[in-house]
């Protein structure tokens, strides 16, 4: 009986050594088979963030290049508008100049009124003085 006992054992142990190996070999068939499928998520997982940065780089560098051609925009309007500036100031100097002109013009005339209409009051008054002592 010892001996079947003994037999009993040995088999037990033969039969977890047996199960162990087979999940052993599951194990070790599983583990890799795992590992890749999570290296295939990740590698997934970092295109599409990878593909997302892409997007946002391209949209960046559009919006960069639209900046880009308003800037040129607003330089080319803003040479236009100093060159108008540039033109309105001295047509301002010009109307100035004309202004003052015309100011004088306008002083001599009224000191030629003036100078006139002293001297037709004077030969209003001398002829009137003529008229009544004559």
């Amino acid at each position: 009986m010892c001996d079947c006992i003994k037999k009993i054992g040995y088999s037990k142990s033969l039969l977890c050594f047996i199960i162990n190996k087979g999940l052993l070999i599951r194990f070790c068939t599983f583990l890799p088979r795992h590992l890749t499928e999570q290296a295939e998520r990740s590698l997934q997982d970092a295109q599409k963030h990878l593909s997302r940065r892409e997007s946002d780089l391209e949209i960046s560098s559009d919006h960069i290049h639209q900046l880009e051609v308003r800037i040129a925009d607003l330089q080319h309007t803003s040479l236009a508008d100093q060159d108008e500036i540039r033109r309105l100031r001295n047509t301002i100097a010009s109307l100035d100049q004309e202004k003052d002109n015309l100011a004088m013009g306008v002083d001599e005339k009224t000191e030629r009124i003036v100078t006139l209409e002293q001297d037709l009051s004077v030969k209003v008054l001398h002829e009137s003085m003529t008229v009544s002592l004559g």
